[in-house]
């Protein structure tokens, strides 16, 4: 990763503190309770809120902080306060940044070995996708994620990816990915996250063509042509229900090998929607391979490849596996994560506000309007979550939420509707499946991503959670905008059924509450906006689609 000089000084800056950072070489503290990492030109790094977490967790004078930089400047300096901490008896590492930092310090764990291969790593995601953390559940909000950090309430036991003395823990990729990841700048990436991502992804995508690789997995001679190449130890892009493949697990002892084979627009399209709804293992475009010991990519010209995130070279390439590389936190599958501050459960902020800052009294008018609407949105939260209608009601009450996860159930009606009178609805699918995901993407990625207000299961005993886990933010509801986008597009089309449409859409606003994933105010905001940003690109689709 290159920084400009003159931004990662000013960054870097931020995180000095006299007290631990002018800790001379060989003196860390010796009741050291964490060495903390962190990389200051992170997309969501925020010095001042990390460095209130730090001290709530652990005690201002019991961790040390240490910037990161360039990697090829870096390495002696990490191995040198990573030696130093373990010798004062620290088994405790806590990286913030995004997956490219996490390998880079996990890297040097491994590869150092003795004590300091012994120490634990916890994850304080700031990155713009944050893989590896949202596989494990671990939180997405810095004083969620440096709590569990110190609560230590567990710890997997992760295999890796290696290449040379390199090591990653997510994945590594030949093709689109990594032309993605190379074309995307940081300016971008600070100002519009995922977002600049998913914009050059699909930049690259118009004239991406298929090549031909030869690989050997496992020493077994294998040709191919192929329009993306990934090994993956994990399974996920970062957001459910997008998978790499089936059943992929960062813990077995194995690495998995996806082979994207498309050739067509219509290909891309049937193997992007089979990957949505989780059925990407079912696609005749996508065979997978498990890899053992040692996987070697080579190509007629070079292309480059990435790896968790970071572009790392140009085939050919040689890939092997670390089995039990590297220990990190993570909580329990089956347990809740409960930030705690000073031995109290903190309270969950609202959309906005740092969470914790119910701890203190408020001062002025608009923080005690606050913390009055929070308390009653916690309130009927836990009214409605503790309805409990019995396992049918409850399993329909999941459908009703997933056949919305990616927008189907909206697609559906508008086919249909086409099928049955083309003449009138011909254009319809166009005009809803485009307008709404557009939606979906603007909601899920840039206004999620701006406030993280933890999910209301995180926080709450009493909660009960109904179905899958989510590990986003929870304001606003992405189905919910969702459900009401689409009872916006397709009533607007067919008016009769407006009616039915709109009481699908409360009906999914409801289930959220009830299966305990959102507050109540984050269903009510994510309606509205939904239903506005559905209108505003439902009119821009008619003026760049006009019908004929």
């Amino acid at each position: 990763m290159t920084v400009p000089a003159g931004l990662a000084h000013q960054r870097e800056a931020r995180f000095t503190a006299p007290d631990q950072d002018c800790v001379p070489a060989g003196a860390s503290p010796p009741d050291l309770r964490a060495l903390v990492f962190a990389n200051p030109v992170a997309p969501n790094t925020d010095p001042e809120r990390l460095r209130a977490a730090l001290d709530r967790s652990f005690g201002a004078d019991h961790y040390r902080l240490v910037p990161t930089e360039p990697r090829d400047a870096f390495l002696a300096v990490a191995e040198r306060v990573l030696a130093e901490a373990a010798a004062t008896g620290c088994d405790l590492v806590v990286v913030v940044g995004g997956d490219g930092t996490v390998s880079q310090i996990a890297e040097r764990l491994h590869h150092l070995g003795g004590p300091v291969a012994g120490m634990a790593l916890a994850i304080v995601p700031c990155g713009t996708a944050n893989v590896l953390a949202r596989e494990l559940g671990i939180p997405t909000t810095i004083d969620e994620a440096v709590a569990l950090a110190a609560a230590r309430p567990g710890v997997v036991r992760l295999d890796a990816i290696t290449f040379g003395d390199r090591l990653f823990l997510t994945q590594v990729g030949v093709g689109l990915d990594a032309y993605m990841i190379r074309d995307t700048s940081r300016d971008a990436l600070r100002r519009f996250k995922r977002l600049s991502y998913l914009t050059t992804l699909a930049r690259r995508a118009i004239g991406h063509r298929s090549q031909r690789f030869q690989i050997h997995v496992d020493g077994r001679p294998i040709v191919v042509r192929a329009w993306q190449l990934l090994l993956a130890n994990a399974s996920t892009l970062g957001t459910r229900p997008f998978v790499w493949g089936p059943d992929i697990d960062p813990c077995d002892g194995v690495l998995d090998l996806c082979v994207f084979q498309v050739r067509r627009l219509r290909e891309l399209g049937q193997l992007v929607w089979m990957a949505l709804t989780g059925r990407v293992e079912e696609s005749p475009h996508a065979r997978f391979f498990q890899v053992h010991r040692e996987l070697v990519i080579e190509t007629g010209a070079p292309l480059p490849v990435q790896g968790d995130g970071e572009c790392i070279g140009h085939t050919p390439v040689t890939l092997g596996i670390a089995i039990d590389a590297v220990h990190i936190v993570a909580a329990p599958a089956g347990t809740k994560e409960q930030p705690v501050a000073n031995g109290k459960t903190v309270e969950p902020a609202m959309p906005g506000e740092t969470a914790g800052a119910g701890t203190s009294e408020p001062r002025t008018w608009w923080e005690r309007a606050r913390r009055r609407i929070g308390a009653a949105d916690t309130a009927l939260y836990l009214k409605l979550n503790q309805l409990n209608g019995g396992a049918l009601i409850d399993r329909i009450l999941v459908f009703v939420s997933r056949i919305l996860d990616w927008g189907e159930i909206w697609v559906f009606v508008a086919l249909l509707a086409a099928w049955r009178d083309p003449e009138r609805f011909g254009s319809l699918p166009l005009r809803v499946a485009l307008p709404l995901w557009v939606t979906m993407l603007t909601v899920n990625f840039p206004i999620k991503q701006r406030f993280g207000r933890q999910r209301p299961f995180l926080v709450h005993e009493r909660a009960r959670l109904v179905g899958r886990r989510p590990t986003d933010s929870s304001f606003p509801s992405g189905h919910t905008a969702a459900a009401c986008a689409g009872a916006v597009l397709l009533g607007s089309h067919l008016p009769e059924l407006a009616p039915l449409f709109w009481g699908y859409a409360v009906l999914v606003g409801f289930s959220r509450v009830y299966l305990g994933v959102h507050f109540p105010a984050d269903v009510l905001v994510g309606g509205v906006v939904g239903a506005w940003l559905a209108t505003f690109y439902g009119w821009l689709t008619t003026v760049l689609f006009p019908v004929g």
